[in-house]
């Protein structure tokens, strides 16, 4: 579990990410580190979870893989569980799935829950766009 703590006097954007490829973790981290977010990213489901119950605060944003080892049923799980804890104040939530969208795309729990979905690998300026649409923010592009 990795944390970037936010840096004072600057507006941060909390973004709680779910995420096991250890290569996009390290991107995340080098992309983020020094931007104005205060991030947090966890590599498992449970530890995912654990550490929303813990948070006093909403995030601004959630970002999960959709499509995990560790987790059952391709992750709609535990957007149902994370649905749940929130209720009707569900952050938005960016699922990235390296699997056909499709797939995805008319289960009930994405149609209710889920802000955008974005194919695996996404391109890192276009991930910027999004969070910037979702959390009314002005995040310079990469």
């Amino acid at each position: 579990m990795n944390t970037v703590l936010p840096q004072a006097n600057a507006k941060q954007l909390s973004m709680v990410i779910l995420e096991d490829d250890l290569a996009l973790i390290d991107t995340y981290e080098l992309v983020f580190s020094g931007k104005p977010f205060s991030f947090k990213i966890c590599e498992t489901s449970d530890q995912f979870y654990m550490y929303l119950q813990t948070l006093k605060v909403r995030p601004d944003i959630l970002v999960m893989d959709i499509m995990m080892d560790s987790m059952s049923n391709n992750g709609l799980s535990m957007l149902e569980k994370v649905s749940q804890l929130y209720g009707r104040d569900m952050p938005p939530v960016i699922l990235s799935s390296a699997l056909p969208l499709f797939m995805y795309c008319n289960q009930t729990i994405v149609k209710k829950t889920c802000a955008e979905i974005l194919p695996k690998p996404f391109d890192l300026p276009d991930f910027y766009r999004v969070v910037n649409r979702l959390t009314h923010s002005t995040l310079q592009d990469l």
